[in-house]
């Protein structure tokens, strides 16, 4: 059974379906089967929905933090959930080689000569010499994301055996998904992600490229005024 809230790709896996794009997080759509069905509420439950929604919800400050979400939220914590011990555990405390890598990638930021992208670069080696992980990769992106004036954040990983893993997210007006699409992968209008065949200076040329040509021409039709309303 397939329980998710993105959009569905080219390649969806079949099988009995369960969708929605308007879901905070596929773990809203869990508790809602959950709730269905009366349980059960165990503790590993209870705490695995409430860091679902949480992390999809960015700790509750992202655009898709709807009131159905604070209200699954709501009654995570009333059935047992300790919001300020869940959110320690995962943004409260991370591991010595998360900041070493940060610390290796930061210089690799770069910006857009218009400054409406930016995007930054994790190489195979420093990744593999410090032992990371792909959850050391969580937030990264919100680096070049973050700077003034961006609008469209990049981040870029090096995997060997000739791939690149693009993490694209958006600050609301362009629509990352779509973008994304055009390299073979998906996800959300503000944030998605695809994994591109290629060389990382290579991919990130043409990703980049592409970003700041969409990024352009978003920001141009944002900026021409509406055309004065006529009346009958």
């Amino acid at each position: 059974m397939i329980i998710d809230h993105h959009p569905p790709g080219a390649d969806s896996i079949e099988g009995v379906s369960l969708r929605d794009t308007s879901a905070a997080a596929a773990g809203e759509l869990v508790f809602d089967v959950i709730w269905a069905h009366g349980g059960p509420w165990t503790h590993a439950v209870v705490n695995g929905l409430y860091v679902a929604v949480m992390t999809d919800t960015g700790a509750f400050r992202f655009s898709n933090a709807t009131p159905g979400a604070y209200q699954i939220a709501a009654e995570l914590v009333r059935r047992g959930a300790l919001p300020d011990e869940l959110h320690r555990r995962i943004y409260g405390q991370m591991p010595l080689r998360r900041l070493r890598l940060l610390e290796r990638v930061l210089g690799s930021i770069e910006v857009s000569e218009e400054g409406e992208v930016a995007w930054m670069t994790v190489p195979a080696k420093p990744f593999r010499e410090l032992g990371c992980t792909s959850e050391d990769l969580d937030g990264l992106v919100d680096y070049p994301r973050g700077i003034d004036g961006v609008e469209v954040g990049l981040l870029f990983r090096e995997i060997e055996g000739g791939q690149v893993k693009v993490s694209f997210r958006a600050n609301g007006r362009v629509d990352v998904n779509a973008l994304a699409r055009e390299f073979g992968g998906g996800g959300h209008v503000r944030a998605a992600g695809a994994l591109v065949p290629g060389g990382v200076e290579e991919v990130r040329a043409r990703v980049v490229r592409r970003a700041v040509e969409i990024a352009t021409e978003v920001l141009v039709r944002k900026a021409i005024p509406a055309p004065p309303r006529v009346e009958p």
